[in-house]
């Protein structure tokens, strides 16, 4: 059987179509973690995937903050890394939701055994009605009782922005009955940083944001993570920790 010799520049070329066959290959694999335009995680053993990728990248903290959310977490341009002196673990899935903190708690939570979990939710996100959310915040209580993680459990509410500087009113009615939930269990906060994102008018500040008035910028997002970390240790000198 005679063998085949390539040439320098045939050799070239099977290395550039190589490396062309592969870039599909890769670019599947991001948009699978990252899949902004999808309609979520489906299940716990999908959610439980996309959290082993993000855990191989980062080392879990002994008793520190976790942050939760969706994707937005993850385009976020500032990431603390400490909150109220503990250090800060954020995980970051496209459609986490609380439905979805709910059913995989002992993944999504409780496998990084936090001192304190800090759910960011969006306006949309908070949308579910009040029965489904009430439902779940029970579940996630329990859960936390079951499992003897998280004392602290905080929710850290959209604050207002220059494109909705009514934020809070129009979330008026869940910022009631998340605090009437809340204010039933120990170890919990709901947090609101709209005034640490205000100007000295009392409005949103809009050099905080993106020119689309809704998203913070890097020094938006500093100021926010300082305000949200001024209130865990308010928070946490009123509230008694799991026993």
């Amino acid at each position: 059987m005679a063998e085949f010799s390539a040439t320098p520049s045939q050799n070239a070329v099977i290395i550039a179509f190589t490396i062309i066959l592969s870039v599909p290959v890769i670019a599947t694999a991001v948009s699978i973690l990252y899949d902004d335009h999808g309609q979520g995680v489906e299940n716990c053993e999908q959610l439980t995937g996309l959290l082993e990728q993000q855990d191989l990248s980062s080392s879990v903290p002994n008793q520190g903050i976790l942050l939760i959310g969706d994707e937005r977490l993850r385009r976020w341009r500032y990431q603390p890394k400490k909150l109220a002196g503990a250090d800060v673990l954020t995980r970051h899935v496209s459609g986490l939701n609380l439905e979805r903190i709910a059913d995989c708690f002992q993944r999504a939570v409780a496998f990084y055994r936090p001192a304190i979990t800090v759910w960011l939710p969006s306006e949309q996100e908070l949308a579910i009605g009040n029965d489904a959310l009430t439902r779940h915040i029970q579940q996630i209580f329990e859960r936390r009782t079951y499992y003897s993680v998280s004392p602290f459990l905080a929710i850290a509410m959209p604050p207002n922005t220059p494109a909705i500087p009514n934020q809070q009113q129009r979330l008026a009615a869940t910022i009631d009955l998340l605090r009437s939930s809340l204010e039933q269990q120990a170890g919990t906060a709901l947090i609101d940083v709209s005034s640490d994102l205000a100007a000295s008018s009392g409005l949103p500040d809009p050099t905080l944001f993106w020119p689309d008035g809704k998203t913070l910028n890097e020094r938006g997002l500093e100021q926010m993570f300082e305000g949200l970390s001024a209130q865990l240790p308010q928070q946490q000198t009123k509230l008694n920790p799991l026993k």
